[in-house]
């Protein structure tokens, strides 16, 4: 499905009720708890091209429990401002959202990107429902090593504590960190108050932060995936949820129905 054609359901009541319909959206069997959310399900979306949440309401009709944008950054090409003006405007039937922050494409110097980080952060964290810093970049800095993760990380997750409400920060994580790379990531995560990251790298990354963390972290795999029986997979190497990637700018419409279709057969 292309923008055309969100952007219709999206101004369109009648269209939206019958698609959830449709969709069959509402699935009390399959809900669950991550991160102290309660999920309806546990399949979202990862839509880069929504970067104002524009949609959200229409990815819940289409059976998705939850929605990442991004990424974004605090002034910019992709500039998080204009997410967070669209989100402090509640949508009835919408679902929670989360943000994926990162530096500007100006920003070289380690200052810089973690100024890039903890702005963004700040800016958004009364309207985001979870925060997803980006170290899955290539671009973004060395995101294979811990140090550099530790430097943007601590910051934001010290400031967070200066909020009344505690809102999930999560790490995404590049597919090219094999388990040597990622178990000392994974140790920071636990011991330092992370509550999830986002997994890019397939089955394989999966099992491996299982592994490491004994399935007591949540894990949310961002996939492509074409095929609903795919999710099985996914699901048994650990993952807590599912984001399915509509960062070409088109999503596939039936295939959350179908992946939770396949979920209640299971």
């Amino acid at each position: 499905m292309h923008k055309i054609g969100l952007r219709f359901l999206n101004y369109s009541y009648l269209a939206r009720g019958l698609t959830r319909v449709i969709h069959n959206a509402d699935t009390p069997e399959l809900s669950t708890e991550v991160m102290d959310f309660r999920f309806r399900n546990p399949v979202g979306v990862a839509a880069e091209f929504d970067t104002t949440a524009e949609f959200r309401r229409v990815f819940s009709a289409l059976g998705c429990s939850f929605e990442f944008i991004g990424p974004l950054s605090y002034g910019g090409k992709n500039d998080i401002r204009s997410a967070v003006q669209s989100l402090k405007r509640p949508l009835p039937l919408s679902v929670p959202v989360g943000i994926t922050i990162t530096k500007r494409a100006e920003s070289t110097t380690e200052d810089e990107i973690q100024k890039d980080f903890q702005n963004a952060f700040e800016y958004a964290y009364d309207f985001a429902d979870m925060q997803i810093l980006n170290f899955s970049d290539e671009s973004v800095g060395s995101i294979h090593e811990l140090d550099f993760i530790q430097g943007i990380t601590d910051p934001i997750l010290n400031t967070r504590l200066s909020y009344e409400t505690m809102r999930p920060v999560l790490l995404r994580l590049s597919r090219l960190l094999g388990r040597e790379e990622l178990e000392p990531i994974l140790d920071y995560c636990l011991m330092n108050g992370v509550d999830g990251v986002v997994a890019t790298g397939g089955a394989r990354q999966l099992a491996a932060i299982d592994e490491f963390t004994k399935g007591r972290f949540p894990v949310v795999a961002l996939t492509d995936m074409r095929k609903a029986s795919e999710a099985t997979d996914l699901f048994n190497a650990g993952a807590s949820l599912i984001a399915l990637d509509a960062s070409s700018g088109q999503f596939n419409r039936t295939l959350p129905q179908k992946i939770l279709k396949t979920l209640k057969i299971k």
